[in-house]
């Protein structure tokens, strides 16, 4: 659902990163040469990894995430997960960006989101 895509419709400017929407799909208008993003498809993430993303997911307002990359864990005091996924704001018409989260699960079970990164491509 992530996906860039050059307007071919005449008016549109590929170079001010003009956006339609067509049937309900938003789509982007970029400089030939940019990047075109495949849909990406969710992940099934590590039990604790999974507790740890819901627990700190399940609270945000504004935004939705959906993990689609397993990164890997860091041991530290508890454990860091690094897990890409797709942020959506929630608001009418929102583009999806891909981002990096570093999720922390304390010793005591505790969860807490250390960071959330875009990547820029």
């Amino acid at each position: 659902m992530v996906r860039a895509a050059i307007e071919a419709s005449a008016g549109s400017n590929p170079a001010s990163g003009d956006k339609k929407t067509r049937g309900g799909k938003i789509e982007m208008a970029v400089t030939l040469g940019g990047w075109n993003i495949d849909e990406m498809k969710p992940c099934n993430l590590p039990q604790k990894a999974q507790s740890a993303f819901t627990a700190v997911t399940g609270g945000l307002v504004g935004a939705e995430y959906q993990p689609v990359l397993y990164v890997g864990s860091q041991v530290v005091n508890g454990t860091n997960y690094c897990i890409l996924a797709i942020q959506t704001v929630v608001e009418p018409n929102a583009e999806k960006r891909l981002v990096k989260m570093i999720i922390n699960a304390a010793a005591n079970g505790a969860a807490t989101l250390v960071s959330v990164s875009g990547i820029a491509i």
